[in-house]
């Protein structure tokens, strides 16, 4: 798609309409696949579902609300908006990406560089929209952190096999080679940080160079945990431990708890299989408490 509209976007005061501000997001051209339209019934009311990828929609978007930011996407635009209204552009394949706000106040956009190879960039934001940094592969924030307002941010880089830290002002701190690039940032606790894989390996690293400290693989001596591996889906902590749910690749889950300076199994929740064995089970911590969440209901652990 060469040309297309542009898209207005506009806040308001939600008890008077009174406009605040108004910001302009361009058409970009990209590939057909990214306006395709979405599964819809025809016109025609027939059994047939127009399927995704078989009609284009120019014409359409779609927005998700969150806390600072404003997600945007459409034929000819991925955009993240500020709730002061900075528009965060996306370098890189237009029409893939996603972006995501930081705890410091600033955000991050993640976006593909090469669609041969599904090769990761990210940028890095302040509060105010301003580009920072510019970063190889995909920048993440920890799932779960003691100092939210400090989490370092860590870059894989799975085509080049490394690892890197970033502060959130885009200093780099450290770049190490990892043997598996596509590692997932678990926690940033104390002077720790955490990694796993999709294969169940978690390891703890220095900080502030980046040396591992020590490993724990998924299946090592849980009590009742029938499978060779597992991946870990969710990931809590109280600034000592490091609490993981973990998830087989048949949908079973449980909870184990690691000491996060030595790795070591503190508390192993496949002996009392606290957790219901359901599908689709999440965990939410509110207020210090931390809820299981199913199709059934929900229900207060601990």
């Amino acid at each position: 798609m060469t040309a297309g509209r542009d898209l207005l976007v506009r806040a308001e005061e939600a008890a008077t309409g009174e406009e605040r501000w108004r910001v302009t997001v361009p058409f970009r051209p990209m590939a057909a696949e990214g306006c395709r339209a979405g599964p819809a019934l025809p016109w025609d009311r027939s059994d047939d579902i127009v399927r995704t990828g078989e009609r284009l929609d120019a014409e359409g978007f779609g927005a998700r609300i969150e806390p600072a930011l404003v997600q945007l996407w459409g034929c000819g635009f991925r955009v993240g908006v500020t709730t002061d209204g900075a528009v965060l552009p996306m370098a890189g394949v237009p029409g893939f990406g996603w972006v995501f706000g930081l705890d410091t106040g600033g955000y991050v956009a993640q976006t593909i560089a090469q669609r041969s190879d599904g090769t990761m960039a990210s940028t890095l934001f302040t509060a105010d929209g301003a580009i920072v940094a510019r970063v190889a592969g995909s920048l993440n924030r920890p799932r779960t952190t003691d100092a939210p307002a400090e989490a370092t941010l860590l870059s894989t880089d799975p085509p080049g096999g490394r690892l890197r830290s970033y502060t959130p002002d885009g200093t780099r701190r450290w770049d190490v080679a990892v043997r598996d690039g596509s590692a997932q940032y678990l926690a940033q606790v104390d002077d720790t940080v955490v990694t796993t894989t999709w294969t169940g390996d978690v390891r703890g690293m220095d900080l502030a160079t980046g040396a591992v400290r020590w490993t724990w693989r998924t299946a090592s001596g849980l009590y009742d945990w029938p499978y060779e591996s597992g991946y870990v889906s969710q990931a809590f902590t109280d600034g000592q431990s490091l609490l993981m749910l973990l998830e087989s690749g048949s949908g079973d889950t449980e909870l184990v708890s690691l000491d996060i300076a030595s790795g070591e199994l503190v508390w192993d929740g496949t002996s009392s299989h606290v957790l219901t064995e359901r599908l689709e089970t999440m965990l939410l911590a509110v207020d210090g408490n931390l809820l299981e969440v199913s199709q059934v209901g929900v229900r207060r652990l601990g």
